[in-house]
């Protein structure tokens, strides 16, 4: 069955999270708790697999080559701050 998940975040340079196979990740934003998350579209009998998110806060450094490897889900504010969420493409 396809339904739509909520995936809390830690705001961290770089994890890991669990989602099942073929998740396709929607956006980022803040849920009503006031946690960072990214929702995605998945299908509850696919198996569990690790996916890998970036955080960058605007004004920090990134990698020359950053974009080539990472694609942008959103930008969140969340006062005083605004994080970039992007996920990895490869390991």
């Amino acid at each position: 069955m396809k339904t739509i998940w909520k995936f809390k975040l830690n705001i961290t340079e770089s994890q890991e999270i669990k989602v099942p196979e073929g998740t396709q990740i929607l956006s980022a934003g803040i849920d009503p708790e006031g946690s960072l998350c990214v929702w995605g579209v998945v299908d509850t009998e696919n198996a569990l697999t690790d996916r890998f998110i970036y955080i960058v806060g605007t004004g920090n450094p990134i990698d020359r080559v950053f974009f080539n490897d990472y694609t942008f889900i959103g930008s969140v504010l969340m006062q005083p701050f605004v994080w970039h969420v992007f996920e990895c493409n490869s390991k």
